[in-house]
Parts: structure tokens; C-alpha cells; sequence
């Protein structure tokens, strides 16, 4: 496979996009089960205020707030959380609906939405960020445990496929914020050579994608069979 060029990206995330959405229609046909978040969810709660005496800028615990930036991070608590890790957590308040997966245990502040599951939490984040989620309001937008629990995802049979889909999108968006750095040196320097890296690990990416769309049709056409 020839190496693709930084300024092609876009064009390669575009791909990524459309083979997904390709696989999940196809796997709705066959193996993949549609279900509410509420039911899939063994814990859903929000987030309520900040302890201002507790808080301190570096320690062992984040408190999570619903900002977009920082991973939403407004500070810690050193002894205490509310959230055992692993979960994922989902912007209530603003700009609603964006999940992120947490590996850290965390307290979840104003309004941040925590679900805690069985489910790999990384397929998970990128399940809920594939919704539209849409809240009416004439201020603040605000989206409820209630509200979110009825949204419907599509789900795999196995927790095994849903790590290796995980971990696919978990290592695309790693590289798209080292192609953004990577970008950020080149126009230092105009190194050619600058985002050599990047283009084997987007190959080797893409390769595992097709792989993975095959395994997941085979193991369709084998339970249509079975």
C-alpha cells in the first residue's frame, strides 16, 4: 500500500466515516442488536456540585465538568470520588451528547452525565457520539439521566468485538491529534520527512479496519448459517 499523504487525511477520515457506517448497517442485518442505553446501563447518574474546600489543582482524583476542552478537568479531589472506573461520561449541559470513556476513577460535576456497564466503555464513547442528540431549550441546554437512557445503540453479540471495534476508533483519534501536531511542526520546519510515522501507522490502521469488516461479516454469515 503506498503511503498516504498528511494533507490527505481528511479524505482517509471520510473513508474510516463510511466504512463504519457501511458495517454497522450490515451488521444490523445480521448479528447486531438494537437496545436503550438505560437497559445496557448498570449505573447512569449526574453529576451534582463542586466541593470548593476539597478542590485543588493537582492530585489524585479529576473532578469533571462538562467543558470540551482539558478532557473537562476543573481540578481534583485527593482522597475521594464518586465514579469507579471504568465509564464513560456524556456532556448534559451546553453542548450535550459528546462521551468520553474515563479510565480514571473521577467525580462527575454541574450536570455531567456518568454511566457506569458492562460494555467496553471505549466502543461505548464512540456508539453515543454516533447519536443526534437534540434538546429543546430556551436557555441552557440541558439533557437528563431520563432522557438519555431512552436512546437506542446498536450493540454486538460479544464484548470481544466490541474492544477490537474500540480500539480501532481509540487509535484513529490518537492519530488524528498527532496529525495535527505533526502539521503544526512541519509548517516550523517544512520537513518532509516530519510525518513519515504517521503514514505507516495509518496504513497498518487501515489494514486492521478491513480485516476487522471481514472477521465481522464471517461471523455474521456463520450465525445466519448456524
Amino acid at each position: 500500500m503506498r503511503h498516504c499523504r498528511l494533507n490527505n487525511l481528511p479524505h482517509i477520515i471520510i473513508y474510516f466515516v463510511l466504512a463504519w457506517k457501511w458495517l454497522r448497517t450490515t451488521l444490523r442485518a445480521f448479528s447486531w442488536e438494537q437496545r436503550k442505553l438505560g437497559d445496557e446501563a448498570t449505573e447512569m447518574i449526574a453529576g451534582g456540585d463542586v466541593d470548593k474546600e476539597l478542590l485543588c489543582e493537582e492530585s489524585n482524583y479529576p473532578v469533571i465538568a462538562n467543558a470540551l476542552t482539558g478532557d473537562g478537568i476543573i481540578g481534583y479531589y485527593k482522597e475521594q470520588y464518586r465514579i469507579k472506573a471504568p465509564a464513560v461520561t456524556v456532556t448534559g449541559r451546553g453542548d450535550v451528547g459528546h462521551a468520553k470513556a474515563r479510565n480514571i476513577d473521577f467525580t462527575p460535576v454541574v450536570r455531567l452525565l456518568s454511566i457506569k456497564s458492562n460494555h467496553n466503555p471505549l466502543f461505548l464513547e464512540n456508539a453515543i457520539n454516533t447519536l443526534r442528540i437534540v434538546v429543546e431549550s430556551t436557555g441552557v441546554p440541558q439533557l437528563t439521566v431520563p432522557q438519555l437512557a431512552k436512546y437506542e445503540l446498536m450493540f454486538p453479540k460479544t464484548i470481544e468485538e466490541e474492544t477490537e471495534i474500540g480500539n480501532l476508533f481509540s487509535s484513529l483519534d490518537n492519530l488524528i491529534t498527532l496529525h495535527q501536531r505533526e502539521r503544526l511542526l512541519m509548517k516550523g520546519n517544512r520537513s518532509t520527512e516530519a510525518g513519515e510515522g504517521t503514514h505507516n501507522q495509518i496504513n497498518v490502521l487501515i489494514l486492521q479496519l478491513l480485516n476487522n469488516m471481514e472477521i465481522s461479516l464471517l461471523r455474521c454469515c456463520h450465525a445466519c448459517m448456524a
